[in-house]
């Protein structure tokens, strides 16, 4: 698996996440293996889980607290982590400026395999 920094850094760089738009996700890689989005994140990313799929995120820029199961964990940027398949979990992002993640899916992702969940508290 490859981080594929270079890739994200240049994508960041040329889109920009307009002021008015709470979420952007770019394609980085896709093969059979993995998937790569940049994803830049405003606000924050609602509950969800994935059955088939395993996540991993690294925190380029920005700072937020993800709810990985029953946990809270503060993230900024160099940080990472794995969600494995089945587990619930979302993102708020606590900084002034978006979050920007990479996120790398194993399997390719399947779209349908994004399961969301209320809220909670």
């Amino acid at each position: 698996m490859r981080l594929h920094l270079p890739e994200a850094r240049r994508i960041l760089a040329e889109n920009p996440l307009p002021k008015d738009v709470p979420m952007s996700r770019h394609l980085v890689h896709d093969a059979a293996e993995e998937t790569v989005y940049l994803l830049q994140v405003r606000s924050g990313v609602l509950p969800h889980y994935h059955k088939t799929h395993e996540e991993l995120v690294y925190i380029l820029e920005g700072e937020g607290v993800l709810r990985f199961g029953k946990n809270r964990y503060v993230l900024h940027a160099g940080s990472h982590l794995r969600i494995p398949a089945g587990t619930p979990h979302g993102y708020t992002n606590v900084g002034s400026t978006p979050t920007a993640v990479l996120s790398i899916t194993r399997p390719r992702l399947d779209p349908a395999d994004r399961h969301e969940l209320s809220p909670g508290p």
